[in-house]
């Protein structure tokens, strides 16, 4: 019976970091658009649009793969100026 205990407490816990890694992860974290938000305005600023334009491009596909709303009504919206 404590055998069995300490395997499924043993799994669980294991369980449990695998998904909290996997989700940590597996998504841009907000930092990570931020910087490429300040690439996109260097690049503007510069007059590099058709630049600017293309890492807006990749900003929306990651956006979109990931359903990050707020970032592709950002990208759309840069897109548009």
């Amino acid at each position: 019976m404590r055998v069995s205990n300490y395997f499924f407490t043993s799994l669980t816990l294991m369980l449990l970091f695998f998904y909290s890694v996997s989700t940590t992860y597996g998504q841009k974290t907000t930092s990570d658009y931020q910087d490429q938000w300040k690439q996109v305005d260097a690049l503007v600023d510069k007059g590099l649009t058709k630049s600017a334009l293309n890492t807006i491009d990749k900003i929306y596909v990651i956006s979109k793969n990931q359903h990050n709303d707020p970032q592709i009504i950002k990208a759309l919206l840069y897109k548009m100026k």
